[in-house]
């Protein structure tokens, strides 16, 4: 019976999920893998609330489940929902940021922090695994989904009958060493590192975790294409409270330095006539100096102030489609070519034109210190 955006009582026809030995269950708090899983499942009775997550198979036209969750694991079903990231443990009490949290009667709030309780009677699971874990495995940088009972806008009960699941988690930062892997942590879950107390998370307080070098466990994961001081993406789990090192547990490693690169410059409301150090069929490259408002280089999440570089990166024409646009007061040129672009930018530049701001898009080499832009959006001063 397809319910769908959370429509409680009402049928809207019917789906066949495919499951294989891949598929995860989290059913009533509890793991199981696949054989068992789908017993358990024949075993619920009818109407059972269910949710099912995966992929369609365009090929055979069917949705193949990688993770199902049934019963009381099922976010909404009589009880309050509380999704975040623990910044920091106290005991048995979770400091949560980025809090979302659906109330039973279908109400939404958004709070900063909230304070979820748990003790030893609280079920704890793991996104697709079904080992068992406890409360001890759940550290500070874990994004977690909390079933449990809000008794004020600021504390969720998720003690006794509660259900505390975790999540893939995402870190993100640059790359201090390559192996074993540890990275200057930027961003946990899209949060600013600097915001999560890492107290309590070693074996004793010399080995609590360090946002400047978080120790990362990549298993088997290749480190072959990273390199010091690139951005790198990792996903897995921080490691149970209390035993780093190290202290994460990698089950993805992005080397972010192949993803497209956001570089911008700003130069005040009233713009700077030293802006441009060069232009020509090279490249653009700007003057760090006469900045006054924002510099910085960002990928994937990862920012590196323009001033952490031997030089400001050159700006090149991409080798293939590329749109350069020339922006000033409500008008904007656009050119697919590079020669037309320069031309027109050196024109208004000899006028009197002041460069105000810079962004561009492209693929950023370290090495090189070069960014092939696709997108280039020069705006110069009225």
């Amino acid at each position: 019976d397809i319910r769908p955006f959370r429509i409680r009582h009402r049928s809207y026809g019917n789906i066949t999920v495919h499951t294989d030995e891949n598929t995860h269950y989290e059913i009533d708090g509890v793991s199981y893998g696949a054989d068992e899983g789908l017993t358990q499942l024949d075993q619920m009775p009818a109407h059972t609330p269910l949710v099912a997550l995966g992929r369609f198979d365009y090929r055979q036209k069917r949705f193949l489940a990688e993770e199902v969750y049934a019963g009381s694991s099922v976010p909404w079903q009589d009880s309050d929902i509380l999704k975040g990231s623990v910044m920091a443990r106290d005991g048995n009490e979770l400091t949560v940021i980025g809090a979302i949290i659906e109330l039973d009667d279908g109400r939404f709030q958004f709070n900063d922090e909230v304070t979820v309780e748990i003790d030893s009677a609280t079920k704890v699971t793991k996104q697709g695994s079904s080992d068992q874990v406890e409360i001890n495995d759940i550290s500070v940088g874990q994004r977690i989904l909390v079933l449990g009972t809000m008794r004020d806008e600021n504390v969720m009960d998720a003690s006794g009958s509660g259900l505390v699941r975790m999540r893939y988690s995402d870190v993100a930062g640059s790359v201090d060493q390559v192996s074993p892997l540890r990275v200057d942590l930027q961003h946990i879950n899209r949060r600013n590192a600097s915001r999560y107390d890492f107290q309590g998370t070693g074996i004793d307080s010399s080995h609590d975790a360090a946002a400047n070098e978080y120790e990362i466990d990549s298993g088997l994961l290749s480190l072959n294409t990273l390199q010091i001081d690139e951005p790198v993406w990792v996903r897995g789990f921080p490691t149970p409270f209390g035993t780093a090192p190290e202290d994460f547990s990698a089950k993805t490693i992005i080397d972010a330095s192949q993803v497209q690169a956001k570089m911008l410059l700003s130069y005040g409301k009233q713009g700077s006539v030293t802006a441009v150090v060069s232009l020509d069929t090279n490249g653009l490259l700007l003057d760090l100096d006469s900045a006054s408002g924002r510099h910085y280089l960002s990928q994937a999440g990862v920012t590196t102030d323009l001033h952490d570089f031997a030089s400001v990166p050159l700006i090149q024409p991409n080798d293939g489609h590329a749109l350069y646009t020339i922006s000033q007061h409500r008008r904007a040129h656009v050119y697919t070519r590079w020669e037309d672009f320069e031309q027109a930018l050196e024109s208004q530049i000899s006028e009197g034109k002041q460069v105000v701001l810079v962004h561009s898009r492209g693929q950023f080499d370290l090495s090189e210190l070069t960014l092939k832009s696709r997108n280039l959006v020069v705006r110069l001063s009225e």
